[in-house]
């Protein structure tokens, strides 16, 4: 009985430690078998360069030359594993191209999130000499459609509008489980009592391995929940395609009971701009008495926001609590439960800081050159 009621004890925490930055781990709710540890399902990381399908969808490509040769309309998404089988650019009113598309396979786009565009090492040549997508011959899902009972055409597969310079990078397969990222954003999601728990608002996107880390779901008008919305592992959906829905395991009254994300803290991105030059925030969570990530490094022209989570008051004070000059770079206000403080950082160097309250909470943000 103690070992189960310790194995109890270790979810519970996986799971408060999971939902306290909205990630939504439903797996951590299951039951265990004695002696089993609990599987992590979710894909993010502190570090991980990741955003929103919603700002890539609509970026500019643009070649080595440094000329726009088209936008991206579309991702097609193995929904087994979350994987861009490829991108979708359209060349349509670009350098006299026509309205051509093409499929890109991820691993040949380049991404620079600070001008919000793609790079495509490709020439107009190439490209007036490739020929285009037809609609109903997209690499990998032909004319499948997400929603419509498995009705859909005859697949065809080929090398047709497949722009890929490296031969061996295409991600494509004649029996891949894929379908259009805009079919599956507004999806509804069901639990496994049949109950409409919510839609599937946004995917977000693992530039560095090319897929999908988790999507976000927002409950709005559904169950009287109110609105939330929570991050969930990929894993963790099941794909209905011919109901054009998702599945996902948990009860009305775990959604109840779980935070849901704040806007600036999204598990993996904080509030990282796509296009934004560089310019992005860095989120630090004050939470059971620490600063959550306790160093951070980012660029000059940052702003750190720090967001006590905790139930006690705490401050974010330069300097060392035995210093003399504590507190004069900067030095929050007390910070009650959900309060928030910013700091822009210009200039590079290393700066600690402390809580008044608690010294032994200690951080540093490294600014490089």
């Amino acid at each position: 009985m103690k070992r189960r009621g310790y194995i109890l004890l270790v979810l519970f925490v996986l799971l408060m430690l999971a939902s306290g930055f909205g990630l939504l781990s439903v797996s951590a709710l299951q039951p265990q078998p004695e002696g089993a540890q609990s599987q992590e399902h979710t894909r993010t990381s502190e570090d991980m360069n990741a955003y929103r399908s919603s700002n890539i969808l609509g970026s500019a490509v643009q070649n080595n030359q440094g000329e726009d040769i088209g936008s991206i309309d579309d991702m097609v998404i193995n929904v087994d594993n979350g994987e861009i089988a490829y991108a979708v650019m359209n060349s349509a009113g670009f350098l006299g191209l026509g309205a051509k598309s093409f499929s890109i396979p991820w691993d040949e786009l380049e991404a620079q999130p600070q001008q919000g565009i793609f790079m495509l090492n490709i020439s107009i040549k190439q490209l007036e000499e490739t020929p285009g997508l037809s609609e109903g011959n997209w690499p990998g899902i032909g004319n499948r459609q997400w929603g419509m009972n498995g009705q859909q055409d005859q697949q065809l597969y080929g090398s047709q509008g497949i722009l890929e310079t490296v031969p061996g990078q295409t991600r494509i397969s004649e029996d891949m489980n894929a379908y259009r990222s805009s079919n599956i954003l507004g999806s509804a999601v069901q639990n496994n009592q049949g109950e409409d728990i919510g839609s599937i608002d946004e995917l977000i996107i693992d530039m560095d391995n090319g897929e999908i880390a988790y999507a976000v779901m927002n409950n709005a008008g559904f169950l009287g929940i109110g609105a939330k919305s929570f991050a969930i592992p990929w894993d963790e959906l099941e794909a209905q395609p011919q109901q054009g829905i998702f599945m996902l395991n948990i009860s009305k009254q775990q959604l109840e009971e779980a935070p849901g994300l704040s806007e600036g803290n999204w598990p993996g991105i904080g509030n990282r701009q796509w296009g934004e030059g560089g310019q992005q925030d860095q989120q630090v969570s004050i939470e059971q008495n620490a600063f959550n990530p306790a160093e951070i490094e980012v660029q000059p022209g940052t702003t750190v926001t720090w967001n006590n989570l905790d139930s006690a008051p705490h401050t974010v004070t330069s300097g060392a609590s035995s210093a003399d000059d504590a507190g004069e770079l900067f030095d929050s206000e007390t910070l009650e439960t959900q309060q928030k403080y910013e700091k822009t950082f210009d200039e590079p160097g290393e700066y600690t800081y402390f809580c008044r309250f608690h010294p032994e909470m200690q951080g540093i943000v490294i600014i490089s050159e």
